[in-house]
């Protein structure tokens, strides 16, 4: 359990720095861009916040810390659908969504997250049939 709970705030910990790290640089490409030189200590604490919101949400499902039993397909669902109304909900209060939006806009960001979704399933997937190909080998090996 004292394990579990490092691992939890270390992941926390690191994924919020590097969250936080690269959207202050997207942040601050696009202020570049658009000749903007200034950036608001609201802004930024928003956008921090937004990162250790989304850090401990990854780091809720797939620590295995709350959910013990849960399989790596069932942690990600879970987590895509909670991370995807997290950032809708987080680009609203940062004010870079302003109005409700189309269903064409809607739907371009529900096949970036589901093309995104299924590449992580397609993954998981060649990376259990080689594991599960080296223990079958070393198995044999082993009798």
């Amino acid at each position: 359990m004292k394990q579990q709970v490092s691992q939890f705030f270390t992941w926390l910990r690191n994924g919020t720095c590097f969250c936080f790290t690269w959207l202050l640089l997207l942040l601050l490409i696009c202020n570049h861009l658009l000749q903007k030189d200034t950036l608001s200590t609201a802004g930024l604490w928003k956008l921090f916040l937004l990162s250790l919101g989304g850090t401990f949400l990854f780091c809720l499902f797939f620590t295995r810390l709350f959910l013990k039993k849960w399989l790596f397909c069932a942690r990600l669902t879970g987590f895509m659908i909670c991370i995807s109304i997290y950032e809708c909900l987080g680009l609203y209060w940062l004010g870079l969504f302003r109005s409700t939006g189309t269903l064409g806009q809607w739907t371009v960001f529900a096949g970036i997250v589901l093309c995104l979704y299924f590449t992580c399933i397609i993954i998981y997937q060649f990376y259990s049939r080689k594991t599960g190909a080296l223990y079958t080998r070393a198995l044999q090996e082993h009798q």
